[in-house]
């Protein structure tokens, strides 16, 4: 967001959040998500977005991350991740021929 505009979330703002209401979020999935869910999906970004200034170059925990790098090894379990996409595929609606990869 561009200082100034309506939603526009300050510095202050946002590290006040990380410390008080992502330590919340963080409680509430290791106690009801991660407790009961068999797997979670997310966006396969490692963080958000960069500013428009810094979207070359970027830091995720003091790392610079690389296309395409994976966030938790699954050694072993392929089947697993096969068995759970027949799973997410059957519950989705397919894709038209004209978005299929090529």
């Amino acid at each position: 967001m561009v200082p100034g505009a309506p939603e526009y979330v300050s510095d202050e703002s946002y590290t006040a959040a990380l410390g008080t209401a992502r330590p919340e979020l963080r409680r509430r999935f290791d106690t009801i998500a991660f407790a009961s869910a068999e797997a979670l999906l997310f966006p396969t970004t490692p963080c958000a977005a960069p500013t428009i200034e810094d979207q070359w170059e970027f830091s995720v925990a003091g790392r610079t991350p690389r296309p395409g790098a994976p966030h938790t090894p699954a050694v072993g379990q392929d089947r697993e991740l096969l068995n759970l996409a027949r799973r997410i595929e059957s519950v989705l609606d397919p894709l038209p021929a004209s978005a299929e990869p090529r």
